[in-house]
């Protein structure tokens, strides 16, 4: 029996020296081990996370870059397919300047078909165009139009400043350079320029300016914009004499991204358009 408690008591103060041991913790250098491999884990998992974001948003401004681009080369395209659309003689469909970045003027007019006839002369050039048995209903104050003697060859634009309905005539905002005769013709002419502004070098901008309107930014970080011209004889230029007889033209315009990618390429990323429109509206 005294045996027995010997070994009960042995058995109790291991158990209890035990305990004690696992209640004293980790050594400090358990510790340190363990948060030396925290850190290496924490750091991994940065690396990864930049590495993911880092690519996330240059993947974001090359689709940036890319829709800037593709923008751009749906509203030259359209434009210049349009242009010289149903204009009197006395316009001319484009104009080009060879500026580096180019220019081009478009003009055709309004594809709704916003055109009156004269029903009577006016008598003196500061006189209302009256067109009676016309619909005005597609003028507006402060329109930008376009008369038209097609006998004599002559036209210019002037602003309307009202429209009047009885009889339904067109008020002018100053005296017209002639009195127009009756059949003369009024039409909504549509001028657009395209150009770069590098105000901001940083952020180069192809613009839309409507004749008659404030310019307006159309699509971003567009670095350059040129175009050539091949007339109806084949020939190619950069600025044609005569740009009723322009068959085609040649448009090369370059996007990029809105940032220097610093990781890979150190520079710019950058896409180059080329692509051709026939100028189908000229006759």
């Amino acid at each position: 029996m005294m045996q027995k408690n010997v070994h009960n008591r042995r058995l109790t103060r291991t158990i209890c020296r035990w305990l004690a041991g696992a209640r004293s913790g980790m050594t400090i250098l358990e510790l340190l081990v363990a948060v030396l491999i925290g850190l290496f884990t924490i750091a991994a998992a940065m690396d990864a996370y930049l590495s993911l974001h880092t690519q996330s948003v240059l993947q974001n401004e090359v689709n940036e870059m890319q829709q800037s681009g593709r923008a751009a080369m749906h509203v030259l395209s359209g434009q210049l397919r349009m242009a010289g659309f149903g204009l009197p003689a006395t316009l001319v469909p484009l104009a080009g300047s060879n500026t580096n970045p180019d220019t081009i003027t478009v003009t055709n007019m309004d594809a709704v078909g916003c055109e009156v006839s004269l029903s009577a002369a006016m008598a003196s050039a500061s006189d209302n165009m009256v067109c009676s048995g016309a619909d005005l209903s597609c003028f507006s104050p402060g329109m930008r139009v376009y008369a038209y003697d097609a006998v004599n060859g002559v036209g210019e634009f002037f602003y309307v400043t009202s429209v009047e309905s009885a009889p339904p005539s067109l008020s002018h905002d100053a005296a017209l350079a002639r009195a127009y005769p009756k059949g003369a013709r009024v039409s909504r002419i549509l001028q657009a320029a395209y150009y770069l502004d590098r105000s901001d070098s940083l952020h180069p901008v192809l613009m839309q300016r409507f004749f008659g309107s404030n310019p307006e930014p159309y699509a971003e970080n567009i670095e350059d914009l040129q175009f050539r011209y091949v007339m109806q004889d084949g020939d190619t230029t950069d600025t044609p004499v005569n740009p009723t007889l322009v068959r085609n033209v040649l448009v090369r315009l370059v996007a990029r991204s809105s940032r220097v990618d610093r990781v890979m390429e150190r520079d710019y990323h950058r896409r180059e358009f080329l692509f051709t429109v026939s100028v189908r509206n000229q006759e």
